[in-house]
């Protein structure tokens, strides 16, 4: 007889949970003027964080740029605000671990598809960005993160 294991959510679980309320692209770039056929370009990720202890709001900014390698300049820069609400509102310290590196995995895919659309839409080679294991900008955005006030508006 088999038997199934049914999860029953606790209290810390259920004061941790939270969703993805919204998210805009505030501002890009794009520069292929510069850019050598073939020259291959580097990517980084700059991520912050504000949470608002009173309501339980996060917004997230991830900044994504990527710059040729042998000219250093920037190709593409992307700044992209996410809006993130818990379940119930929690002191900053008590923000679970998962939840920066789960954040910055949600907003991921959107950035790597408007980064795609916009180098295709200008008529360039689509630019893929690769899969990336996200946990380090989980760690870079817990430790970028402040206490604030903030609106339920991103923009």
């Amino acid at each position: 007889m088999s038997r199934s294991l049914k999860a029953i959510p606790t209290e810390a679980s259920k004061k941790a949970a939270f969703s993805f309320e919204d998210y805009k692209f505030s501002r890009f770039s794009i520069n292929f003027g510069d850019l050598n056929e073939n020259e291959s370009l580097g990517i980084d990720f700059s991520p912050s964080g504000e949470y608002d202890s009173n309501t339980g709001l996060f917004k997230l900014t991830l900044n994504f740029i990527a710059v040729a390698e042998k000219s250093t300049k920037p190709v593409i820069n992307v700044e992209c605000l996410a809006l993130f609400r818990f379940g119930e509102a929690l002191p900053i310290e008590e923000l679970p671990d998962y939840f920066f590196t789960n954040s910055t995995a949600i907003l991921y895919p959107y950035i790597r598809a408007f980064v795609s659309t916009l180098s295709l839409q200008a008529n360039y080679n689509a630019f893929m960005l690769p899969t990336l294991n996200v946990a380090s900008l989980g760690e870079r955005l817990k430790a970028n993160t402040l206490e604030n006030s903030i609106s339920e508006y991103i923009g």
